[in-house]
């Protein structure tokens, strides 16, 4: 059997937003597998242990979703909700019911939040993608 050190690992945990039964048996990996990369689809700074926070996860695109709401707008991922072919990296956006006004003020809130994503993405490593936009 091949030493646990050898071993190229990869931590993925569903999301981070408390310290339950799943955080709590996350934690031991951590520790086993330092170097390892945590991915997740949603961290809650500060809501779970120190032992994880230092992992800094890697978000998904849900990451910016409660920002998003915080300012009155809902998006999901284009891929879950397309018409025909799902196309990774994509957006639908529905505007049924809405008043134009209404759907430009949304679409200046996510090209606001997706910016400022992109910047602190940038600002991070400038050859690495926006975590949350990926």
């Amino acid at each position: 059997m091949e030493a646990l050190d050898t071993i190229r690992a990869a931590l993925v945990h569903d999301w981070l937003t408390g310290m339950r039964g799943g955080e709590k048996c996350l934690e031991p990996f951590c520790r086993l597998w330092p170097e390892a990369p945590l991915y997740t689809l949603l961290h809650a700074p500060g809501k779970v242990s120190a032992v994880i926070e230092r992992r800094k996860p890697r978000t998904s695109f849900l990451q910016l979703l409660p920002r998003a709401e915080r300012e009155g707008v809902t998006y999901l991922p284009g891929k879950y909700f397309a018409v025909s072919r799902p196309e990774p990296n994509s957006l639908r956006i529905s505007f049924a019911g809405m008043a134009p006004d209404r759907i430009r003020s949304g679409m200046a809130v996510l090209g606001r939040i997706f910016k400022d994503e992109l910047e602190r993405a940038r600002a991070y490593s400038p050859l690495a993608e926006a975590p949350a936009l990926v």
